[in-house]
């Protein structure tokens, strides 16, 4: 039992190894990148490089993992993300927004009077979404609401379509379409864009480093149970 343990053991270290050479490829460029920024490493430094490195590594998992039950891209959310610290909107809330948006349509389609009327009174149909990925059901949604003239409909509107992120995605419609696509833009020149190569390498890290966990408190409460007669003769 114990060499099955520890080969597991060594199994688990070395998945970790590749995970973590893999992590290393994906963000590359934006390592090398970092290291030209004298400045910035050194305030890095100041407050734990390693810990922003897995944070970072973190939150590409999270992307991941949100972009697929979503059915979004890694870019937008990772873009997003940044965007959002800049409008002053909430990034939780938005992927909230995303799922009322998606209920909403699921309830236009499905002949809801009142949500009909919600589209209706920006402009839209079922048509105008009904065959479109979310990423672009948002836009058109958010273009919409960008041109209702009346601050007080145009919220009402957006609360019914969008539940309790409509005060994130307001943030966006009053920074308009276009400026949402520049600080897009900017986060990417800042090597914010995560692709999905990218966070698949973030979750197979960390997916390798909690079996590892797993492994050494397996090995670790086997050996105790098969020693607690000596552990307590010992004591």
């Amino acid at each position: 039992m114990a060499t099955a343990k520890a080969k597991y053991i060594l199994t688990a270290d070395d998945q970790t190894g590749q995970a973590f050479d893999s992590v290393k490829r994906r963000f590359g460029d934006s390592a090398r990148v970092a290291a030209k920024a004298g400045a910035a490493i050194g305030a890095a430094a100041g407050v734990g490089f390693a810990k922003m490195a897995s944070d970072a590594i973190n939150a590409a998992d999270e992307i991941g993992k949100l972009a697929r039950e979503l059915g979004v891209t890694t870019e937008n959310l990772s873009e997003m993300k940044g965007v959002l610290e800049i409008t002053g909107g909430d990034f939780d809330a938005y992927t909230k927004s995303i799922r009322r948006m998606q209920r909403a349509i699921v309830d236009l389609s499905d002949g809801s009077g009142e949500i009909e009327d919600a589209f209706e009174a920006i402009g839209l149909s079922i048509q105008d979404v009904q065959d479109l990925n979310p990423e672009e059901q948002f836009r058109i949604i958010s273009s919409a609401l960008e041109g209702v003239a009346d601050a007080t409909e145009r919220s009402a509107r957006a609360q019914e379509i969008f539940g309790r992120g409509s005060r994130t995605v307001l943030r966006l419609v009053s920074a308009g379409a276009d400026e949402v696509a520049r600080l897009r833009q900017e986060q990417a020149a800042f090597g914010n864009t995560l692709s999905s190569d990218t966070t698949a390498a973030a979750e197979a890290y960390n997916d390798a480093i909690a079996r590892m966990g797993q492994a050494l408190r397996g090995a670790v409460t086997s050996t105790v149970a098969d020693n607690m007669a000596g552990i307590a003769d010992a004591m």
